[in-house]
């Protein structure tokens, strides 16, 4: 039976409630289903409710946003107490720099002479863990470009006159965190960042697990994520990165990841949870 371990709900920057979630995950038969909103844990109560009286289990999941070697790596984690205080005051700090970096984000566009607002911002996000893509499609329907993905290719990417960096959580710090809650690690859809070595150094880190399957990744890519993470000994995962039925997005499950990964990850969790 397939499984989820990579999606967003509107917690973030998914288009779909919790409950939605779980129930599309339901209908197309995924057995295990882990949200894992970008720096925040908001979803999951709701997910864990709707799945309650259901044959599914909800995983604890979250997608910390990290800096490593000066620039942002994303890192997934599972099965940690997503009500650890500690946890969750990291959590508060991320969400404060996210609407730092929308605010500055609104200055440089504004020096290249698009005017955008904090509030066109927030009325594209239903959860408060602002991002870019909130701001992209905010850009969207304010007129001042024809799509999402043009707003990242000319403005808001990686290589945009409106980037900005992200600066909080190391990748180091990052892998802690979620050891200290007692959960295990992920180093998230490597093929994107476009520089294997730097992945190769990542994983000297104690992060648990690499994600070979991504619907970014090449066949080139996957080849690579495997090879390296058996040279390391990682738990290999997968997940489509599902944020709405959009015809840009994969569909929940579309990573033929087994149960056999969920059984790994929860059994490297025992292992974290003895050194905390």
């Amino acid at each position: 039976m397939p499984i989820e371990l990579h999606c967003h709900s509107t917690a973030s920057d998914g288009d779909c409630t919790p409950t939605e979630l779980v129930e599309r995950a339901l209908a197309i038969g995924i057995t295990s289903l882990a949200i894992t909103d970008h720096d925040t844990v908001d979803g999951i109560p709701e997910a864990v409710e709707a799945a309650r009286e259901l044959d599914m289990r909800v995983i604890p999941g979250v997608e910390l946003s990290c800096h490593y070697e000066g620039k942002e790596v994303h890192l997934l984690g599972y099965f940690f107490e997503y009500r650890d205080e500690d946890f969750l005051n990291l959590l508060e700090r991320m969400k404060d720099e996210r609407r730092q970096r929308v605010h500055k984000i609104i200055e440089k566009l504004g020096a290249v002479g698009l005017d955008l607002t904090y509030e066109q911002v927030e009325a594209e996000a239903p959860g408060d863990a602002l991002g870019r893509p909130h701001v992209a499609r905010a850009m969207v329907a304010a007129g001042l470009v024809p799509t999402v993905g043009l707003a990242f290719d000319r403005y808001i990417g990686n290589s945009g006159p409106a980037y900005v960096g992200r600066t909080v959580l190391s990748l180091e710090d990052g892998i802690e965190a979620v050891r200290r809650a007692g959960g295990v690690s992920v180093l998230a859809h490597p093929g994107i960042y476009g520089d294997w070595a730097r992945i190769e150094r990542i994983l000297q880190l104690p992060v648990n697990g690499i994600e070979v399957w991504h619907p970014a990744h090449k066949k080139a890519d996957r080849k690579r994520a495997k090879r390296l993470g058996g040279r390391y000994n990682k738990i290999l995962t997968g997940g489509s990165d599902f944020h709405g039925p959009r015809a840009e997005y994969h569909e929940m499950g579309s990573s033929r990841v087994t149960e056999g990964v969920v059984t790994k990850l929860l059994n490297a969790t025992v292992g974290e949870r003895a050194l905390v």
